[in-house]
């Protein structure tokens, strides 16, 4: 109910927005325990049943096709979590910069600054007779 719930609060904590660190935690343990829930009670039962006398020996007992789909069916949903976070980051990057187009356009002086920079410039003067001062 709770990791149900979240996305409303991420509105009001900050840190569960899904561009902070904290979020990036929880999200992984929680990815943890539902695989580790589905290899303890759903592989078993896929070993049994892709090892079955029933099945031809060739290919099913000469290839381990049980831990080959798990595997798989892992690194998919990883490549899928991947390409989700991707295209989020992008549209609010999107966003951010509409947004920030769109004060330019009013003619509003105040713009966010998103980092932090400066410069100093080196000056030298050379006196007359040559010399570095």
């Amino acid at each position: 109910m709770i990791g149900l719930c979240s996305p409303l609060f991420s509105r009001f904590v900050t840190a569960l927005r899904p561009d902070k660190d904290l979020f990036m935690v929880v999200k992984a343990f929680a990815s943890g325990v539902i695989l580790a829930t589905v290899y303890m009670h759903v592989l078993p039962d896929a070993f049994n049943d892709l090892m079955s006398d029933c099945l031809p020996e060739n290919p099913w007992r000469k290839f381990p096709f049980t831990t080959f789909v798990a595997m798989l069916s892992t690194l998919l949903t990883l490549m899928v979590d991947s390409f989700a976070m991707s295209m989020y980051k992008k549209r609010s990057a999107k966003a951010l910069v509409a947004v920030n187009d769109e004060m330019l356009e009013k003619g509003s002086s105040q713009m966010e600054n998103f980092g932090h920079g400066h410069g100093h410039p080196l000056e030298k003067t050379i006196s007359n007779d040559g010399q570095d001062n």
